[in-house]
């Protein structure tokens, strides 16, 4: 699993399965939703399905023993990580979800950057910005590396 063209499979077959099984969540016949906390632990559980060299965590808040903090010294939790638990250099994807409902993927974009810097903090080889649409033909995603954006907006 330590490419990303293997990454980016896993997690299309873990949204092929959210969508397959969990539609309810994303948008039902009365057009309401749920928590977006629902839906990240959802797919985090598919993923996890597709992954086994990795931990698949949800809502980590830890950097080691310490609470996981960004540079401004505020607590930060990714939705998702795809990590080993207990070794900072085993970091290899965080994921941040975004339903259509809530339109504020920049920030998640900012916090995928700092968590992904080269030399920085959190040590992250990939971050992964995820925008469930209402439709699994328009989620989109877009990935970092080294705190830049290096695709933007496709298609998985």
């Amino acid at each position: 699993m330590n490419t990303l063209a293997r990454f980016c499979n896993a997690l299309k077959i873990a949204l092929d399965m959210l969508f397959y099984k969990d539609q309810y969540l994303i948008c039902n016949e009365t057009n309401k939703h749920v928590s977006e906390l629902s839906i990240s632990h959802k797919l985090g559980h598919y993923l996890s399905l597709c992954i086994d060299e990795y931990d698949v965590d949800c809502e980590y808040n830890r950097d080691l023993a310490n609470p996981k903090k960004n540079k401004s010294d505020e607590l930060i939790r990714p939705d998702i990580i795809v990590h080993r638990r207990g070794c900072n250099s085993s970091n290899f994807v965080v994921i941040e979800v975004k339903p259509w409902w809530n339109d504020n993927a920049e920030e998640d974009i900012k916090k995928l950057g700092e968590m992904t810097e080269e030399n920085g903090k959190f040590e992250y080889d990939y971050g992964c910005s995820v925008i469930i649409a209402k439709k699994r033909c328009e989620v989109s995603v877009t990935i970092l590396s080294k705190g830049d954006i290096i695709e933007r907006n496709i298609k998985i």
